[in-house]
């Protein structure tokens, strides 16, 4: 009973920030519609609703959402930044959004094997540095998503940098 509680007031929150906006509410009942599989679409989305534990995830969920909407990112990239919002303790979240840039090395802590754990640091420098972690693109993605920073051309100018 609580737990069903739970999603409902998640699910709500998401779904009443997408009817905030009309036109992001159109571009995302079109997106769901014109979907291959609509219905696999649809309860993907619902999946990672039920799974998300703190509500600034949602919010996170919601600007990745919004991405996908405006076609910033692919759906593909959309379901990997969710796995990885869903997967991750808000705090390594909390990481990424503080300390994310491409050149930024990292000792071995817990955050950064958390975080290579979820496929968003890597060693980059095996014994040649006390600092081997580095971000990855999925990274990059998901601190767009924290941030809300979905500029295109911005988006599409970093990831080309990889």
């Amino acid at each position: 009973m609580i737990q069903q509680e739970v999603f409902w007031n998640k699910f709500y929150k998401f779904l009443k920030d997408i009817k905030s906006d009309p036109d992001f509410e159109a571009k995302f009942a079109a997106k769901i519609a014109n979907a291959e599989n609509r219905n696999d679409y649809a309860k993907r989305i619902i999946t990672i609703i039920d799974k998300i534990e703190e509500d600034q995830k949602i919010d996170y969920i919601i600007n990745a959402t919004r991405a996908l909407c405006w076609d910033s990112i692919s759906k593909s990239e959309y379901f990997r930044i969710c796995r990885a919002i869903t997967n991750c303790y808000i705090d390594d979240l909390d990481f990424v959004k503080q300390k994310f840039h491409p050149t930024n090395e990292f000792k071995a802590d817990i955050c950064t094997i958390e975080l290579e754990a979820n496929a968003m640091m890597y060693r980059a420098n095996l014994g040649e540095s006390e600092y081997p972690y580095v971000f990855t693109p999925l990274a990059e993605l998901v601190y767009y998503a924290m941030s809300n920073n979905w500029v295109v051309e911005n988006l599409e100018n970093a990831l080309e940098t990889w």
